[in-house]
């Protein structure tokens, strides 16, 4: 696999590609493709694309470097990043295509001089708080969810830590 800094349009058609895969709604995909387009020229965000050994996408991820919902304690500017929206395609969950992305980004996170890195994943996702789990990302915090019945979990690592 190949993990590359999403940039320009044809960026933009993988990331694309990726989010398709598993989604009906045209609505939501034209807004998504309109809020992408913005988010890979950011200056804030930086949005990582992972393909297969033939150049096919199979997942994205943005890293929020400051701001992400307005706290600094998920993204201040300078040492700690948020990882946002990560997507695997659906065709390919359950293959290590997560965890070879989270292994890269945070390669390359620690190269840009980011030493913590912060995530918000979904309660009942059991078998992504696993793997966060696992690469020693902890729980910080809770907060509600996009719903009144949903629950979103914070966690956070150090990348002075080792992957385990």
């Amino acid at each position: 696999m190949k993990f590359v800094r999403a940039l320009g349009p044809n960026a933009l058609l993988d990331l694309m590609t990726v989010f398709q895969d598993g989604h009906e709604d045209p609505r939501r995909f034209s807004n998504t493709q309109a809020r992408y387009e913005d988010e890979i020229e950011d200056q804030n965000r930086r949005v990582y694309l992972v393909y297969d050994d033939v150049g096919v996408p199979l997942a994205y991820v943005h890293l929020v470097l400051n701001g992400a919902d307005a706290n600094p304690a998920l993204a201040n500017g300078w040492d700690i990043a948020h990882i946002h929206d990560l997507r695997v395609r659906k065709s390919r969950h359950r293959e290590g295509v997560a965890k070879f992305l989270m292994i890269s980004l945070e390669a390359e996170a620690k190269k840009s001089g980011i030493d913590q890195l912060t995530l918000g994943v979904d309660a009942p996702n059991l078998i992504a708080f696993k793997m966060y789990s696992a690469m020693n990302y902890a729980e910080f915090d809770r907060v509600p969810g996009r719903t009144p019945d949903e629950e979103l979990i914070y966690m956070r690592k150090k990348l002075s830590q080792s992957f385990t």
